[in-house]
């Protein structure tokens, strides 16, 4: 067998395993209840505005502004066809979910990790995924596109074919258009990455980062332009007044939060960081299990550090490829702390932390692949990974059934209406919610 043939053997088998993946994960969710929140609604009754030939309208007159708009244009199609709304969904978020895993191993293969399919498969049990799977948001799709751009970001910097940046250019512009959040940290990456990673003169790489992160933001340029113009605000609402839950959101707190919402997530059994967060306290019966785990952890992560030899941790510094594993969720923390201490928005929690996860996943695989230097290394690092792992594990087959925003909805004082399991495309709840003084739709 040829590398060539090789090469197409290992996409033929990828593909073939992702379209089981696909078809699992839809057909067990396809007739379930989905969370359906304020601006899943606004998804929903948009789509079916644009079906009708009224453009982007949440109701007749009132332009969807709030969000960006790729999530309803995807709705669309469906709405077109008469497909009923909470499978549409399902098949919309099951189809991010898998080509976000596609693109966490592609990310791996683009920076020559070994094991990066068995990573892939142990990162598709990771329970986050099923949080926002269930839920009528356009996360799962911004991380995809997000990991998608990244990967094509790094195969440009290997190979250094302008052509390479017409596929960066198309998926970072479409990231943009899944979530403000999303161009706010993107497209800024996209530049320094193709400065740094195109070969030549200073102007030339410079020229290359400007030219590329321009043209992938035109998309999102010209909607916030658009908001401007028919609300009087680049995102649709202002964003500078505190919301409800915001009390204290300053950058201690904010930071605070933060890392109790990754301890959470990695160490906890039944909790998606929600109701501890929003509480400002971690629940009793988890707190010491949470807090030795990571101990634990860590001290395995330090051990197998020291009995690697200093020249392999040297070389794997040196590495340029990991470059976009860094660079990425480096500048979405800082942004992530900045917005979230500036706006004064709601408590950090799973969902804003969800995009770090992917490569937190994809830092542990690089350092482990340089730290195993012996047995007892490898040894210490498995415990490291089973006790990040193993509760996220059992977790996302309980999220296949469970509600996960659950207990969300009941600290908020809330009942279980936003949980749908039939739901008309035009449906009079987006009336109801526009009516509220916290529209910000003027």
């Amino acid at each position: 067998m040829t590398l060539n043939q090789g090469s197409k053997w290992r996409v033929r088998r990828t593909l073939a395993v992702a379209a089981v993946f696909l078809g699992v994960s839809y057909l067990a969710l396809r007739h379930t209840s989905v969370m359906i929140p304020q601006q899943g609604h606004q998804y929903i009754c948009t789509a079916a505005s644009l079906v009708k030939g009224r453009g982007f309208e949440v109701i007749a007159g009132v332009p969807l502004g709030n969000y960006a708009p790729l999530y309803a244009m995807l709705l669309a199609p469906f709405a077109l066809v008469g497909h009923a709304v909470v499978p549409a969904l399902y098949l919309l978020n099951c189809l991010a979910l898998t080509a976000g895993l596609l693109g966490f191993y592609w990310l791996a293969r683009e920076t020559d990790l070994p094991g990066a399919g068995a990573a892939t498969a142990v990162f598709a049990l990771w329970a986050v995924h099923y949080y926002l799977l269930r839920a009528a948001r356009p996360d799962g799709l911004a991380i995809a596109l997000t990991l998608l751009t990244l990967a094509m970001l790094l195969r440009y910097g290997r190979r250094q074919r302008i052509a390479d940046l017409v596929p960066v250019i198309a998926l970072g512009a479409l990231a943009a258009l899944c979530r403000y959040m999303t161009a706010l940290t993107l497209l800024p990456v996209m530049a320094v990455g193709v400065t740094v990673l195109t070969a030549g003169p200073a102007r030339r790489r410079l020229l290359r980062g400007g030219i590329v992160a321009v043209l992938a933001g035109l998309p999102m340029a010209a909607w916030v332009g658009r908001n401007l113009a028919l609300t009087g605000y680049l995102f649709g609402m202002s964003r500078t007044a505190p919301r409800s839950m915001s009390a204290g959101s300053d950058l201690s707190t904010n930071v605070a939060r933060l890392g109790k919402t990754l301890a959470i997530d990695l160490f906890a059994t039944d909790a998606l960081a929600t109701v501890q967060v929003i509480e400002g306290t971690l629940a009793p019966s988890h707190k010491y299990w949470i807090v030795a785990a990571a101990l634990i952890a860590f001290s395995a992560i330090a051990f197998a550090a020291m009995r690697c030899p200093r020249d392999r941790l040297a070389a794997f510094v040196r590495r340029r490829a990991l470059f976009g594993l860094l660079l990425y969720p480096a500048f979405y923390l800082v942004m992530l702390l900045m917005l979230w201490t500036l706006g004064k928005n709601d408590p950090i929690h799973t969902r804003y932390v969800a995009p770090l996860y992917p490569f937190l996943a994809l830092a542990g695989l690089a350092l482990a692949s340089q730290l195993a230097s012996d047995r007892l290394a490898l040894g210490a690092l498995a415990l490291a990974a089973a006790l990040a792992l193993g509760p996220s594990c059992v977790k996302s087959a309980r999220l296949l059934s469970e509600r996960p925003d659950r207990k969300l909805l009941e600290v908020l004082g809330h009942n279980l209406d936003l949980w749908n399991a039939e739901l008309p495309w035009e449906s009079p709840e987006c009336r109801r919610l526009l009516s509220r003084a916290e529209r910000g739709i003027n």
